[in-house]
Formats: structure tokens, sequence, C-alpha cells
């Protein structure tokens, strides 16, 4: 999830930029120089945005101790709720991704504000989480189907899409195999060449592919028609097909079975010499978070987890 999120955040800055380049009426050469280190900019601006955010609404939902109210479940429901909201908010009003500002507020918000809700929040939480999250997923790809047969100006050029959709497969390659490469290098745990085939057989192109061929500017030509009907045309093959046939796909690969991703949410991962847990072990959790993270899969144990 966090990959795609991260793809997706990425490719909305690089289009921002590029879009304004284009504006201003500069040649391929010219543009280049000032992409990189203004995409670089913005990507690294909205990631400390959504940290900062996160950070301090833990700190205030630490401070606050609603969890010790039971009248204030409702409150800490909606709170939470527009603590997620204001990083995306704010990063888009500064100019900024607000997808890349939102995940890294979304990894704040799971090391430390979720554990400073009450038991019975984290449970309402995590259901309604996962209800909105579902809600949004069947809108956008109703809406997405809609506009294959309602969009206006379709123009359809077999040999662009063809040629799009290898380069699309070419682009997932480059951007999995040698960076696996390099993380394999410094890993304990190497990710196998399976999983890595893997990674790039599901590198899907959903809706936000879709919305930034839509805000593509419309210069009157023909070229706004092509690249809308190019991209549903790529994100129907790769969601329907690609995505229809992923459980043959891994039926006949047999990727090894790593460690479960629960484990990450245990004590046996906190416990781990990773950087990241040093930092929060030294630093973060003694100001931002609680003394241990209990995993809410495990069975209720006390009366007050039951309560």
């Amino acid at each position: 999830f966090g990959e795609s999120v991260l793809n997706d955040a990425a490719s909305v800055v690089m289009n921002r930029v590029f879009v304004e380049i284009d504006k201003g009426g500069k040649t391929t050469s010219e543009a280049l120089a000032p992409a990189i280190p203004q995409i670089a900019g913005i990507a690294i601006a909205s990631m400390l945005i959504g940290t900062v955010i996160a950070l301090f609404v833990a700190l205030l939902f630490k401070w606050g101790k609603m969890r010790l109210n039971t009248d204030c479940q409702e409150i800490e429901l909606a709170a939470f709720l527009l603590g997620a909201f204001l990083p995306y908010g704010i990063a888009e009003a500064l100019g900024l991704s607000g997808i890349c500002s939102v995940l890294f507020a979304g990894i704040m918000t799971d090391y430390y504000t979720y554990h400073h809700l009450s038991r019975a929040s984290q449970k309402t939480t995590r259901h309604v989480v996962k209800t909105l999250s579902y809600i949004s997923e069947l809108f956008v790809f109703i809406y997405l189907g809609m506009s294959f047969f309602l969009e206006k100006g379709h123009v359809f050029r077999a040999g662009y899409v063809t040629l799009t959709l290898l380069l699309c497969f070419v682009g997932r390659a480059i951007s999995v195999f040698p960076l696996a490469f390099l993380l394999n290098m410094g890993r304990k745990h190497r990710l196998p060449w399976k999983h890595q085939l893997v990674l790039w057989y599901s590198g899907l192109r959903g809706p936000v592919a879709y919305a930034l061929a839509v805000a593509t500017p419309d210069d009157g030509s023909l070229t706004n028609g092509i690249i809308i009907t190019t991209t549903i045309c790529i994100v129907a093959f790769t969601t329907l097909m690609l995505g229809g046939l992923a459980f043959p796909f891994l039926k006949w690969l047999k990727p090894p079975i790593m460690r479960s991703t629960l484990q990450t949410k245990t004590d046996t991962y906190d416990i781990s010499n990773h950087w990241f847990n040093r930092l929060d072990r030294r630093f973060l959790r003694p100001v931002f978070g609680p003394q241990s993270r209990q995993n809410l899969d495990q069975p209720l144990t006390t009366s007050q987890d039951i309560e």
C-alpha cells in the first residue's frame, strides 16, 4: 500500500512541476534542470509537513488524555479524522503534495496518535477508516468506468496505447529491480527475486493516472483526447487483465513466504535494532508515544480492555 501511495504522490508532484514548466514555453533540456530540484523540494517539504503535524496531533492526544473519559469517544474519533485531514489540506494550500504529506502523517499516526485512543475508540476508528476507504475506492472506480463510456472526445490510437503500455512495463522494471538490488545490499533479510517479480507485475495504474490525464491542459488539439483515451485503456487493461490474472500468476510463480506483516505490529518489531526504532526509543516515544504498543489483534485480557 505504502509503495503505491508514494508512487501516486511522486506522480502528482512530477506532473504539476512539468505542467507549470510547459506553460513557460521552455524546451525539454531547459525544463529538466529546474525540475529535478523542484520535485525533490516539494517531496521533502510535503514529508516534513505530514510528519510534523502528525507528531503535533499525537502530542495533543497525549496531553488531552481523552482516552480516560468514556464520554469523549465521539470527540476522539472526530479529532482523529480531522487530524488526518489537516496535513493534506495544509500541503495542498501551500502548493505541495497532499498525498505525500498524508502518507507520512499516517505512518506517524499509526505509531503514536492511534495508541493514545481508548480501546473502544481504536476499534471504532479502524472500522470507520476501513469503511470510508472501501466507499472511496468503489466511488472512484465506478466513476472511472463511467468515464470510459461518457467521456466526450475519445481519440483512440492503437499504436500509442501499445507503446505507452510497454513503456509502463519498462519503467516499472527500472524502478523495481535496480532499487531492490541496492536495497538487498544492506538488508539482512533479502528480497527474493520472485517477490521483485510480483512487485513489477502488480504495478497497477489506476485513478491517479486518470486524474492527471484529465487535468492535462487542453490546447484545443487532439492531444488531450489521445492522452485521456490512452490512460483509460491502460487503466482498464492493468486493472482487469493483470488484476484478474494476479492469483493464477502467484500460484504459478509460488513466491516464498516471508515474515507476516502482522509481526511489524508486535513488540518483536519494536525491540529490533532498526534505525527508526533506535530513533523512536531514544527521542520520539518518550515525547509523543505510549510506553508500549499493544497489538490490537491480541485477545482482550482485562476488564478495562473489555470495557
